[in-house]
């Protein structure tokens, strides 16, 4: 499952990554995230350590893809990378950027948006950032036009509404409004939209955008997963005996390769019959992880449900 950032340089994106790993990793009881790079989890341990004092994390110069296992009571769920391109990429003028054209392919292979809005920004009577705005649409513009074969969740997030004053109105988002239509005419696209804030206090917001991503990618992914089964289940197929003399001679064979073995264990191969019980029971503990996914992933919209009647998100 590939969840992608999209937002301008400082909007906020890698400190909504700290906060996001600050209350979900290594999560043993509720739901949690494990990096599986060491070398990613020893930066985002340390940036969450640093939002805990307040000390913030420097934005992104660089793409990066993180490694990352959904977790549930401290069990490995559903692995998702979480892909993050540096946010000058968006005003790059180069038309040989070779990563404005990367980008603009994960934006279409991409299971899941997470788009980044400066509240700072939003907030302003101005037209300075109506370009910032454009080049940002368009980019999710490529996204509405690529054919679904799942419901394809896009999720706003308007960073930095800890730093402004009570009630404050977002006078850019009206610039997006034509965009909200969209989406919210498509049978294919979702769209939310959720206030976030990122303090020493306050780190929980992450969570309902990773909720919504996840839980939006889960059929597809269950989808990809089961045909890849089906395809193996059916290589197995041609390795299990289907008549008398098929399975003689596999009876043969697992004699022989005993035999085998006790003259040397190294000496030991796979039969065909082994081959093809494998593939059976990797399929159904396969199946039964799936099974546990579409559970989690139940959970996961009662509490997308609950959280818009508190009007913590809003979806459209």
């Amino acid at each position: 499952m590939n969840i992608l950032m999209v937002g301008h340089s400082g909007a906020g994106k890698t400190s909504f990554m700290a906060g996001m790993y600050k209350y979900l990793g290594d999560d043993q009881e509720g739901y949690g995230i494990r990096a599986k790079d060491s070398a990613q989890k020893k930066n985002l341990e340390r940036m969450a350590q640093n939002l805990s004092v307040g000390q913030y994390p420097s934005g992104t110069d660089i793409q990066q893809m993180y490694r990352f296992e959904l977790t549930c009571a401290g069990k490995d769920v559903v692995p998702f990378n979480w892909m993050d391109y540096r946010g000058g990429i968006l005003l790059s003028e180069d038309p040989d950027d070779e990563d404005m054209d990367n980008f603009l392919k994960s934006i279409s292979s991409a299971d899941a948006l997470v788009v980044f809005l400066d509240g700072e920004k939003l907030s302003e009577r101005t037209f300075e950032w109506t370009m910032e705005y454009d080049i940002l649409i368009s980019c999710i513009e490529n996204s509405l036009c690529v054919e679904h074969k799942s419901w394809f969740p896009i999720c706003f997030v308007i960073t930095k509404c800890d730093m402004l004053p009570d009630g404050a109105s977002f006078y850019g988002l009206k610039h997006f409004y034509t965009l909200f239509e969209q989406i919210s005419q498509s049978r294919t696209v979702g769209g939310m939209l959720l206030q976030c804030s990122i303090n020493p206090s306050d780190y929980y917001d992450p969570f309902f955008a990773l909720a919504y991503c996840i839980y939006g990618g889960t059929p597809i992914y269950i989808q990809k997963r089961y045909d890849a089964m089906n395809n193996a289940s059916y290589r197995a197929k041609k390795h299990r005996p289907e008549t008398l003399l098929g399975w003689l001679a596999a009876g043969a064979e697992e004699i022989l390769n005993g035999a085998v073995q006790i003259v040397n264990d190294d000496w030991g191969w796979e039969t065909e019959l082994d081959k093809a019980n494998s593939a059976d029971h990797d399929f159904e503990r396969e199946k039964s992880q799936l099974e546990l996914l579409q559970a989690i992933a139940e959970n996961l919209k009662s509490k997308l449900e609950q959280w818009s009647k508190d009007n913590i998100i809003r979806f459209f």
